[in-house]
């Protein structure tokens, strides 16, 4: 059974913050413009007292629903012994799925009738999986070259390094924030974010940091 040590005042206040500005959505942000973003983030902050550095590399897709899909990669460095890698589910899942149908679709002539043909079936369900998104984010144009953010991201997996006992094993991983952006020059986007972070069984960490990301793919009218 999972179990999140949170602290839940810190948690709703956070997400309260996320829906400030929910109702201001009359303007047309620059950002909305494009249908991707491909950004490099670095946060710090702490858990239990002890400092925590994030470093990410991070591919977000818009909608023209102001909804944006999340694919994260962090390295997670603590300064108590303990160091993590943090991906999606899909990512993780994804690719051995994928090359086990590979592999069953050109084998399946030399199987029996009654073995299983994981051929298709996996092929597709691989690609599924490694589409899947790490969280979605909501985005409320501030003015046309700031952007509002709250965002979530709920189906990541850390691949955690625990040198306090030691050992390395695979952890649900889960994270809330809240993101403000203004847009430079026509495609480069500037950041700031608020976040916090949650593995199982570890307590939460609670972060604050900067992106630095470029826009690309610009929508055509009514798309």
């Amino acid at each position: 059974m999972i179990h999140l040590n949170l602290n839940y005042r810190k948690f709703y206040f956070i997400i309260l913050l996320s829906y400030t500005f929910l109702s201001l959505s009359k303007f047309n942000a620059q950002v909305e413009n494009y249908k991707n973003l491909f950004q490099t983030r670095y946060g710090v902050g702490l858990t239990n007292g002890n400092p925590v550095h994030v470093w990410s590399l991070n591919l977000e897709f818009h909608t023209k629903y102001k909804i944006g899909l999340l694919y994260n990669l962090d390295y997670i460095y603590r300064t108590d012994n303990i160091k993590q890698v943090h991906a999606s589910v899909g990512s993780l899942l994804g690719p051995p799925i994928f090359g086990l149908g590979l592999i069953n679709a050109f084998t399946k002539d030399t199987i029996k009738d009654n073995d299983l043909d994981f051929g298709a079936g996996g092929i597709a369900i691989g690609i599924l999986m490694i589409l899947l998104p790490d969280g979605i984010s909501y985005h409320v144009p501030l003015s046309y070259r700031i952007d509002y953010s709250p965002y979530i991201n709920f189906l990541g997996i850390d691949h955690v390094r625990d040198r306090n006992i030691p050992k390395n094993y695979f952890k649900y991983a889960f994270s809330i924030g809240n993101k403000i952006s203004y847009t430079v020059a026509n495609r480069v986007n500037l950041g700031f974010f608020i976040e916090a972070r949650g593995t199982a069984s570890y307590s939460w960490t609670y972060l604050a940091g900067a992106s630095l990301g470029i826009l690309f793919s610009k929508r055509k009218e009514g798309n």
